[in-house]
């Protein structure tokens, strides 16, 4: 394939949905870990740098070897680390689900009441009464085999449902527990600097430095000039100012040519 329809592709597909941080050597340093992992191969030592800034994170490598000192132990361990991620999103989405399963029929009815309302006025309220009297009536009069079975199927409902959502849960807590496995473990001292780009990481928009200011712990925060003054001076670098006084962290690159 030509390398300029692979650059293009790059450029196009891939690029725009990573954003490159370039730490200066005082960042660089700030973990030991970090410095640890350039004393074994200083190809290594960007990435080291920036996981451990971000720790608690997930490193996508297979060199447990070199960052065997941030906790990476397995080759597959960043992957089983997104995989874990993708199991927790499905899990949450299977518990809400069985949440919602109950209570669709009530949702359901004030839908129809609201607009029922809407059309004939509060005589809905009574038409509404009178059909739920009447569906005890009914109940009331059938007979024992038929009610046993109506509450029978009713509890058959009810344990299949729990049991659903029994299982997600147990899905769910068991990923957690594996992410947490895979992710490089937040360092002992955190820095103020290590504290700014995590809560800018975990921003899903641009941030000003009263905004993060607020975010920070007051132990690790700066004051609203220094942190303006801090972001100010990495722009472009570490950080990305995409509008008036909001940054992001990192910026995006494009292959030249």
């Amino acid at each position: 394939m030509p390398t300029a329809v692979l650059r293009r592709a790059l450029n196009e597909d891939w690029l725009p949905h990573i954003e490159v941080v370039q730490l200066p050597p005082a960042l660089r340093g700030a973990d030991p870990r970090a410095l640890e992992v350039r004393s074994r191969d200083a190809d290594d030592f960007p990435a080291a740098a920036l996981a451990a800034l971000l720790s608690p994170c997930l490193l996508l490598t297979c060199n447990y070897k070199h960052f065997g000192v941030l906790g990476v132990r397995t080759r597959t361990q960043g992957r089983d680390g997104v995989m874990a991620v993708a199991a927790i999103n499905v899990g949450e989405m299977q518990i809400q689900a069985v949440l919602t399963i109950p209570a669709i029929p009530a949702r359901a009815a004030a839908g129809t009441m609201k607009w029922a309302t809407g059309r004939i006025g509060p005589a809905a309220w009574v038409a509404a009464g009178v059909l739920a009297g009447g569906g005890i009536y009914w109940y009331c009069k059938q007979p024992p085999e038929r009610r046993e079975r109506i509450r029978k199927t009713a509890g058959q409902i009810g344990t299949h449902l729990m049991g659903r959502y029994q299982t997600a849960a147990t899905g769910v807590y068991q990923a957690r527990l594996q992410l947490r496995a895979c992710m490089v473990p937040q360092p002992e001292h955190k820095t103020p600097a290590a504290a700014i780009l995590r809560e800018l990481a975990l921003s899903p928009e641009s941030l000003s430095a009263a905004q993060l200011a607020g975010l920070l712990d007051p132990a690790l925060r700066p004051s609203v000039a220094d942190l303006r003054a801090f972001l100010r001076t990495h722009d472009n670098t570490v950080f990305q100012q995409v509008r008036r006084g909001g940054f992001v962290l990192g910026s995006h690159y494009q292959l030249p040519g």
